[in-house]
């Protein structure tokens, strides 16, 4: 086996040696790569004739530089070469309830360049892949130090990498174990309409996959009781609306997206099993079988919104009222001087009419309650007031809820710019249209 460097270089000069064929430069430099190849322990690799090297590129470079670049040839063991049942390696068994397809490559990429390092720290190796790697070099006095480039390590691992990766997908153990870890991997994916949304998706934990055949797998897994689920948004949903709402009832729709909010603690833990097929055409995967699980959530999303809308409306919605007869005085007396009342059909199907009593001619002032009453659009209303000042304040809507709530949200706001005013002896007649 050819003598080597692998992390701590073995460079045997003499002190004479090297003053009188390098000089004390050459010298210093070959040391500081040679640490430099010392401290790199990423990857395994090998250094021989470190020394020549250096020397071969000193004559071509201004020995008063202060920073200069050598290409220094590692050699990287050829993994290609190694019978693997000479390994300490043994491939990692998936775990298919957390890990993806790609962590899995890396953990047995991982396992399996550490046996062929062992192999060759150990063995040696007869055949190598030659690779330039660049070092920056810089002085301080009669002190040199070097660095690899980010780049030259980057190529290094990229090699290497490269090399086990190769290696690994030679393996049919390794390919049936990163196949269904690919499967694992696309099953909360696969799922997202059958759970109705990603969130819920999520939560799966897978607990098995196995070829069935040609392309197709079965998946098994456990997902958080759908009844839980959908209950625990449900009651979500409720305890945040807070809300008066008019018309007509409303009908509850939960999503999803508030699952990150839901501590799915105490939920119970259901199994399913479905089927997966792997298309190499478009090189996808594709859920060939739900085992009625889309059937079992879409059930409990429905209770859980009827439940829902139910409580809701009994909580929250403020229903229509019959509307009084034209003309009813609901506040106050009708007692005094005639009013006649003309409402348009263009303003409103219903008005309710104040009147406040006030000192003078001013609006701006606020008054007393004197009446209220109900008016039909596009009819009159009939009502008597005691003689003064009236300022008029007239709401209207499509729709009554009663004295507390009138014409509820969509009430629209109508005010006489005038006061008007109740004389005896005198019929007064007022008009919004």
């Amino acid at each position: 086996m050819k003598s080597a460097v692998r992390y701590i270089v073995l460079i045997a000069f003499s002190a004479t040696a090297l003053l009188l064929l390098t000089g004390c430069s050459e010298s210093a430099r070959t040391k500081a790569i040679s640490d430099a190849v010392v401290t790199y322990s990423d990857y395994y690799i090998e250094v021989r004739n470190l020394g020549d090297q250096v020397r071969a590129q000193s004559e071509t470079i201004d020995s008063s530089a202060k920073s200069v670049d050598y290409v220094i040839t590692v050699d990287i063991p050829d993994y290609t070469q190694i019978d693997l049942s000479a390994t300490s390696f043994i491939l990692p068994e998936p775990i298919l309830s957390s890990q993806s397809a790609n962590s899995y490559e890396k953990q047995a990429s991982l396992a399996l360049r550490f046996a062929m390092e062992q192999y060759a720290a150990q063995n040696g190796m007869d055949q190598y892949l030659e690779l330039p790697v660049t070092f920056s070099m810089n002085t301080d006095g009669a002190d040199w130090t070097a660095n690899m480039t980010s780049q030259s390590k980057l190529d290094i691992q990229r090699t290497i990498e490269d090399m086990i990766l190769g290696i690994l997908q030679q393996l049919e153990s390794y390919q049936r174990n990163y196949q269904r870890m690919q499967v694992s991997s696309s099953l909360s994916k696969l799922l997202t309409d059958v759970f109705g949304g990603k969130e819920y998706a999520k939560c799966i934990k897978v607990t098995g996959v196995a070829l069935a055949n040609d392309g197709v797998y079965t998946a098994t897994f456990t997902y958080p009781d759908p009844v839980f689920v959908f209950t625990a948004l449900g009651n979500a949903y409720i305890a945040s609306y807070n809300q008066l709402f008019y018309g007509n009832e409303r009908v509850v729709s939960l999503s999803i997206k508030g699952l990150n909010n839901i501590n799915l603690t105490d939920a119970a833990q259901m199994t399913a099993t479905v089927r997966v097929f792997y298309d190499e055409a478009m090189q996808s995967y594709v859920l060939l079988d739900d085992d009625r699980l889309s059937t079992i959530v879409a059930e409990a999303r429905t209770q859980a919104e009827h439940n829902a809308s139910a409580m809701v409306n009994s909580q929250w919605r403020v229903p229509p009222s019959a509307p009084p007869d034209n003309g009813s005085v609901i506040e106050g007396q009708s007692v005094g001087n005639r009013i006649v009342f003309k409402t348009g059909t263009s303003l409103g199907k219903y008005f309710y009419v104040r009147f406040y009593a006030i000192s003078g001619e001013d609006i701006s002032e606020e008054g007393t309650l004197q009446l209220g009453v109900f008016i039909v659009g596009g009819k009159s209303a009939k009502v008597k007031l005691p003689k003064g000042y009236y300022r008029v304040a007239c709401v209207s809507g499509e729709n009554w809820y009663g004295l507390e709530h009138l014409f509820g949200s969509d009430m629209k706001t109508y005010n006489g710019e005038n006061a008007i005013q109740s004389r005896n002896g005198y019929i007064n007649n007022i008009s919004f249209e």
